[in-house]
């Protein structure tokens, strides 16, 4: 077992931490900036302190009430007036009717409203005047503070805005640093999905994602280990197959040929009938050899002889041949051949088997009297041989599994005349042609359906 040789690296907790001191710095930094642009704006006399409109409200009230009248001339800029009679009339003022309320209630002691703004009163003739005014930075221009809000406000919503852009651009940050960190891990856990295991594993500079990756490197390399015994034992489980079905073929040969000679012989009824049990059972052995060799000759990997093959000829000989297999149980024979090319790039032998063999299956499935249609055609330079039955069909089970090695669990077609290996070998077949085999339930027959396709580069 191996292990990653770790470059300097980090916790999570500090790479964390670093985003976050940058978003603090930044946002200690955008504050101080909003307190020298202030204080820059009230030092030049562009904006006035948030304490001016009270001391010239206080001066002014001092000059009314020394004067005991009052003028527009008396009322500072940033303030606005209401004169009221001692009843709480109001008899002029650049406050509003609808606020003259308030005005008259700091007469009564209070010296501010809910609305934040605060009051002076100033003793006048037959009266009371009535100052109005906001503790709060003013712009020194009245057009910048009749278009804009007042200076503490906006400085605010600057600040805010400033915040908020730089909160969104430390997170891209993080995120795509994040994302670099993590590239090790997700790349070696896709290579892994995807069964490629011949790779060198990376490193993060964050120590918990390397523990993640040593532990991924260990499940790496067992992994690459188990599925290298299992090709082994694979490998080896097929090259006794196929060692044992050719050391099968002597002595079945050889007891074939004694009992052969022994027919001859003149025998009792009894020992005829002993002879047919052995000539029947030498006869099925011989199958299970024969489907071994088969087997072990497509699974191979060896290569196969591929020519062109006169298409006509194929067919004609397939025919003969599924015609005496369907004989025996009286099953009608429908063929049809489309659009064919007069020559085929296949491997007569094999790809001959491979049909034999879904007939054969289809043949065991379809009851005496049925039907199997047989359709060959070429589409789009794809060769296409179609075989229908109108048997029980295949069931779900069967429609994934049926063309499995020793595959014969399906309860819709019951059977014992198959080993559960002519599909396979079919399936087998295809493949080395660079096809597939489909399974399918037909709507023409009722029954199941089996496609083998060969690709355009077998089309000659």
């Amino acid at each position: 077992m191996g292990s990653i040789k770790q470059k300097r690296a980090v916790s999570l907790s500090l790479f964390f931490l670093k985003y976050f001191m940058y978003l603090c710095a930044g946002a200690l930094l955008t504050a101080f900036c909003a307190v020298c642009i202030f204080n820059t704006l009230v030092f030049n006399q562009m904006v006035y302190a948030a304490d001016y409109a009270q001391k010239e409200a206080d001066r002014a009230c001092g000059q009314i009430a020394a004067a005991g009248q009052v003028t527009k001339e008396d009322i500072p800029e940033l303030c606005q007036y209401a004169v009221f009679d001692p009843d709480g009339t109001m008899r002029e003022g650049s406050i509003g009717k609808r606020e003259s309320g308030y005005a008259w209630s700091a007469v009564r002691g209070k010296s501010a409203d809910r609305l934040g703004n605060y009051y002076k009163v100033a003793p006048v003739a037959d009266g009371y005047c009535v100052l109005r005014f906001q503790i709060m930075p003013q712009f020194k221009s009245a057009k910048l503070r009749r278009y804009l809000p007042n200076p503490q406000n906006l400085i605010l919503t600057a600040v805010l805005v400033i915040l908020l852009s730089y909160t969104c651009f430390i997170s891209v940050c993080f995120g795509r640093s994040l994302k670099k960190k993590l590239h090790p891990l997700i790349s070696a856990a896709g290579k892994i999905q995807n069964r490629e295991l011949e790779f060198s594993m990376m490193t993060s500079s964050i120590k918990e994602i390397n523990t993640v990756l040593n532990a991924m490197e260990q499940m790496r390399i067992a992994l690459k280990e188990s599925l290298e015994r299992q090709w082994k034992l694979e490998q080896s489980r097929k090259e006794q197959m196929a060692s044992l079905a050719h050391d099968l073929k002597t002595p079945l040969t050889i007891i074939r040929g004694n009992t052969d000679l022994l027919h001859e012989s003149e025998l009792t009824e009894e020992q005829e009938e002993y002879c047919g049990y052995i000539q029947s059972s030498i006869q099925t052995m011989q199958d299970y050899v024969k489907a071994l060799i088969d087997i072990s000759q497509t699974e191979s990997g060896a290569p196969i002889e591929i020519r062109c093959v006169d298409t006509r000829a194929f067919l004609e000989e397939l025919y003969v041949t599924v015609e005496g297999l369907l004989t025996a149980k009286e099953i009608e024979l429908r063929w049809d051949t489309g659009e064919l090319p007069a020559t085929l790039h296949i491997h007569q032998g094999l790809l001959h088997r491979a049909l034999l063999n879904v007939f054969s299956n289809a043949a065991d499935f379809t009851p005496q009297g049925g039907t199997i249609a047989f359709y060959a055609a070429v589409k789009d330079r794809t060769a296409v041989f179609r075989v229908s039955d109108s048997g029980p069909g295949f069931s779900p089970k069967a429609l994934t599994n049926a063309a499995k090695e020793f595959y014969m669990d399906d309860e819709s077609r019951s059977s014992n005349l198959h080993y559960g290996m002519g599909l396979y070998i079919a399936s087998m077949v295809a493949k080395r042609h660079g096809g597939e085999l489909i399974l399918t339930n037909a709507d023409y027959l009722k029954g199941a359906e089996v496609t083998i396709k060969i690709p355009e580069s077998m089309v000659c």
